[in-house]
């Protein structure tokens, strides 16, 4: 019976794992688009300046 705890343990953990690498994911793909909307920006600025 001892077993169930530790399995309950690993379930949680890999959960806690899963949704930090899910986080990190949903931040990694947000700087992107954003980065990719500054340069599209970027782009528009220095055509109409230049």
């Amino acid at each position: 019976m001892k077993k169930i705890p530790c399995i309950v343990a690993g379930i949680f953990l890999s959960m806690g794992v899963l949704a930090d690498v899910l986080a990190l994911f949903a931040i990694g793909v947000g700087g992107y688009a954003i980065h990719i909307r500054i340069e599209k920006k970027s782009r528009l600025f220095i055509k109409s300046s230049g």
